[in-house]
């Protein structure tokens, strides 16, 4: 199996137009698909006076329609275009970002199996050893995944390591000047600040040993995870809004690919001596430790992992 860096795709012009005439497409027949759904709920919402039929809590498309219905004006464009863009962001946004962090997730469970061994455990425990009744419990009860406490530990221990988003914030304009720890730093008209999320999570006063990969830190009573360092997602207002529906992502593969399948991480050329000092996992993932910028921040180079069937399970 190989996973590739997309973006050496897109260095030929043929290619790149190809790319973009199929994306163009796909997002055509998503908004169609996107606008079906829009009309079809808010002339529900509009039937049930703005109250949230069958359901108690009002999803994202309702939270983005009531205001209309309950004001009794008309889905116009201007706000179709709004609900459009910003479904379209939740759907397709968190496509790269959910790959990256899933190569990860699996190029960390080969290098450290006891790992995987407890996560085995855990989705024996909470599901059944048998593939086709944890599926049949996955549909009956999806609220089971909140109880794999140590899966999810894992998948924050993997973001920590390796932050795939990223984030940027504007300064007020009466702001000029951001005071840290004693230094003074200017802010300059219409620049961005961009945070660092791997100074954080690398820091030692921050995050204990923070090179190994130890999910059990996310686990932990007598020394809970400060609150604000582990930043991922970001944090307030602005925060991912798929964050949840990406946990629930990584959380299903697992729970349907850890136990049936051997993920070996291949021609990954782990190196002798540490290159850097913030990190040794390179001697483990190799080059793939490091991490380059293209939409995302995804691992160096083209990841490649032979995939087998684990030992005798059905």
């Amino acid at each position: 199996m190989l996973i590739k860096n997309s973006a050496g795709a897109l260095i030929n012009p043929v290619t790149k137009w190809r790319w973009k005439k199929d994306l163009d497409s796909c997002l055509s027949r998503l908004e169609g698909e996107i606008k079906d759904l829009v009309y079809a709920r808010y002339a529900a919402l509009q039937e049930h006076q703005g109250e949230c039929a069958a359901t108690k809590t009002p999803t994202l498309l309702d939270r983005m329609l009531l205001p209309r219905v309950q004001s009794q004006q008309p889905l116009d464009n201007t706000h179709l275009k709004l609900i459009l863009e910003n479904a379209k962001g939740f759907i397709v946004a968190g496509y790269g970002t959910a790959i990256d962090t899933s190569t990860y997730i699996w190029m960390l469970l080969s290098a450290f199996p006891e790992v995987l061994t407890k996560l085995r455990e855990e989705h024996d425990r909470i599901f059944h050893p048998d593939f086709d009744r944890t599926l049949v419990m996955l549909h009956e009860n999806p609220k089971r995944i909140r109880n794999l406490h140590y899966t999810t530990a894992i998948i924050h221990e993997t973001l920590r390591l390796f932050p795939i988003g990223m984030t940027a914030r504007q300064a007020p304009p009466d702001l000029t000047m951001l005071e840290h720890k004693g230094a003074k730093y200017p802010l300059l008209k219409d620049h961005l600040l961009g945070m660092m999320t791997q100074s954080i999570h690398y820091d030692p006063e921050v995050f204990e040993d923070p090179t190994r990969f130890r999910p059990e830190r996310f686990l932990c009573e007598d020394r809970p995870v400060l609150r604000n360092a582990y930043r991922p997602f970001e944090r307030g207002v602005r925060a991912c809004i798929g964050q949840t529906l990406a946990m629930d992502e990584l959380k299903i593969s697992l729970v349907m690919l850890a136990r049936w399948f051997e993920f070996e991480l291949v021609d990954h050329e782990p190196a002798k001596e540490p290159l850097f000092t913030h990190t040794d996992l390179d001697t483990k993932l190799g080059k793939h430790e490091f991490q380059v910028h293209a939409f995302t921040a995804m691992a160096a180079g083209s990841v490649k992992m032979r995939i087998r069937r684990a030992g005798m399970r059905k």
